[in-house]
């Protein structure tokens, strides 16, 4: 019972979290749908709570689904999705941000939180299409633990409970998109133009 044994302490904290679909749910398209929320317009909890109502009501409906945190104001969080597995690109990306005391691990690579400071969201891709990093922001949303990846089948973890750090989580420098691409490109990776905030 992910979404229904862990919701309401989230919901406590005052982050608005969202059910999302169970990691063997699949689309028309025959592609898994475990990280597509279950509700329509969940976007609008970038910057407000689920209602009494939409929380019983998930509760209710929803109980064994994965669960997912809705980014931007409301949160007080945006996260930075390190997707690279290249470790000298993992490595770099962590010496350029600050220390997050919450940490996610998924499939590969990992998810840092941040305090949202009005952050846009942004991709950083090489020049073949590779996703290298990702800062997800206001109207995004990321999977939180004890969901289950949908093609590894195994619990999401994470280091420690968002409920426990979310009031210390660090803010990013205002100009990170650039220190970003700036330093991965020093490094002798070849970016791509698309992803850019601008």
């Amino acid at each position: 019972m992910i979404f229904a044994d862990n919701a309401p302490r989230y919901w406590s904290a005052g982050l608005p979290v969202i059910p999302l679909h169970k990691w063997d749910d699949m689309g028309l398209n025959g592609k898994s749908l475990g990280k597509a929320p279950c509700v329509d317009a969940w976007q609008r909890f970038h910057n407000t709570m689920p209602t009494q109502e939409d929380m019983v009501s998930w509760l209710k409906k929803f109980p064994d689904v994965n669960i997912g945190l809705p980014l931007g104001q409301q949160s007080r969080c945006v996260a930075l999705d390190i997707d690279s597995e290249i470790e000298a690109e993992i490595s770099l990306i962590e010496k350029l941000v600050p220390t997050s005391p919450w940490v996610r691990v998924g499939r590969h690579g990992k998810v840092l939180m941040f305090r949202y400071n009005g952050e846009q969201t942004f991709r950083i891709k090489d020049m073949s299409g590779r996703t290298i990093c990702e800062l997800l922001s206001s109207r995004t949303q990321v999977v939180l633990p004890p969901s289950i990846h949908p093609t590894t089948k195994k619990p999401y973890t994470a280091n420690c409970n968002l409920c426990d750090v979310v009031d210390s989580l660090p803010i990013l420098p205002k100009d990170i998109e650039t220190i970003l691409r700036q330093s991965l490109a020093d490094s002798g990776v070849e970016l791509g133009t698309e992803g850019w905030t601008g």
